[in-house]
């Protein structure tokens, strides 16, 4: 097309249908530095359906300045090439890209992308001809497409939003959430800043449509209830969660899914179980050694505790293996009931202590403990001889802590129980760090 610049751009993307919007392709030619690749009948006819070519005669040095000016003026930036004979011919793809001006999102702005420079594609680094040139364009019109389909041309109306505001907001909340209130008009943001992407109990909706938009790489953490874990988990290719560390599985009971957690999670790190009913330590004990062995932190937050002591205090003999690849460790159940004393069976009144220490026991490489509760229960896990008992039988253990939602520093009789329990640890293992905050 020939006219100024500016008239190329409007008609190259200005249109309100997506699918007749079509990336822009500068050409700089220089009449000693031809190639006859670039004018072959199969390029011409693939650029003349799928392209607005603006072609520019840099033959003449005035010519040359003029681009220059143009480019800089359209682009706000310097260009690395100085636009010389020897870098002809010449092909830079311009598409639309967010920035900010005035607190909100425009999409006038552009960005451009050297595509080849002399006989050599950039991108690519493959030498010039007609195949490498023609896979070249057809690679860059499906970025082009991708691109249109999720810039969000309303944005600054729906929102009034300035981008750095938008991401604020987006690190409190999941994506799908994210999705949910600023609509899919957020994707492209997303898709350019470096925030990881959280998931949580998303819809078959958002699982079939929207997830395959996202770039995969940056699903890091995934929250989903067991009961919908199989059939969710199927809507999507197991590559999605490639990248996946952390995982949260609500009111896990059937063993058999965590056979499946090293098809879809091979990079897992964080493994949680939350539970809004009572959990069984029994059955917990007979899969802690099926935890994949890529799991370095392993986290329980629950609400109560089923006694385990039917049968006397057995809960331990239960473990059929241990784990050996566990280093950190949290339970949490700061939003117990007031009072974790829950008729035990044996009439144990630490009862619930009891079980997550002989639970601690089963991971043979553990090095951190964090226990969370309330401070109705704090005097309850201040059991000396079960704190023993666990650093002797775990020669990894390092840090011990207890935590609470209120400060126990006033609480003198606390603390001078905590001081005896580090002294007494202390003659266990020198290194040994126990601690209430």
């Amino acid at each position: 097309m020939f006219g100024p610049l500016q008239d190329t751009f409007k008609l190259a993307f200005n249109s309100p249908i997506i699918g007749k919007r079509r990336p822009l392709l500068l050409y700089i030619h220089h009449d000693n530095r031809t190639s006859n690749q670039i004018f072959c009948s199969e390029i011409i006819d693939y650029l003349c359906k799928n392209f607005i070519v603006w072609p520019w005669d840099i033959t003449d040095e005035l010519n040359r300045n003029a681009l220059i000016n143009i480019l800089e003026e359209m682009f706000s930036s310097k260009f690395f090439i100085d636009f010389s004979m020897e870098h002809c011919p010449m092909f830079i793809g311009v598409t639309r890209k967010f920035a900010e001006e005035n607190d909100s999102f425009s999409p006038s702005y552009y960005e451009f992308h050297f595509l080849l420079i002399n006989d050599i594609l950039i991108r690519t680094y493959q030498k010039l001809n007609v195949q490498t040139l023609m896979d070249e364009l057809i690679s860059f019109k499906e970025e082009f497409d991708n691109n249109e389909e999720i810039l969000p041309i309303d944005f600054p109306r729906k929102t009034g939003l300035s981008g750095e505001i938008i991401l604020l907001i987006a690190e409190y909340l999941s994506l799908n959430d994210t999705i949910t209130i600023f609509s899919t008009d957020i994707l492209r943001l997303l898709q350019k800043s470096k925030r990881k992407l959280p998931i949580i109990e998303p819809s078959d909706i958002f699982m079939k449509t929207l997830i395959k938009k996202i770039n995969y790489e940056k699903i890091v953490s995934l929250h989903i209830k067991a009961t919908s874990f199989n059939s969710t988990i199927k809507l999507v290719p197991s590559y999605i969660f490639n990248n996946v560390q952390s995982f949260t599985l609500v009111n896990l009971e059937d063993k058999n899914q965590i056979n499946q957690f090293k098809k879809y999670f091979p990079n897992l790190i964080r493994l949680s179980f939350y539970y809004d009913i009572p959990v069984d330590f029994c059955v917990l004990c007979r899969i802690i050694n099926q935890i994949p062995s890529s799991v370095k932190r392993f986290e329980i937050h629950c609400r109560h505790i089923h006694c385990p002591h039917r049968n006397g205090r057995q809960l331990i003999t239960r473990i059929n293996q241990t784990n050996d690849t566990v280093e950190y460790f949290l339970f949490n159940m700061v939003h117990s009931f007031k009072t974790l004393i829950n008729n035990c069976f044996q009439g144990y009144n630490t009862c619930f202590f009891i079980s997550i220490i002989d639970f601690i026991k089963s991971m043979s490489s553990v090095q951190d403990v964090r226990l969370i509760i309330n401070e109705y229960n704090m005097k309850k896990c201040l059991d000396i001889n079960e704190w023993k008992n666990l650093v002797d039988m775990r020669r990894q253990l390092k840090n011990m802590t207890l935590q609470t939602v209120r400060r126990m520093s006033q609480d003198i009789q606390i603390t001078e129980k905590v001081r005896e329990i580090q002294k007494e640890l202390s003659t266990v293992r020198q290194t040994i760090e126990f601690q209430v905050i």
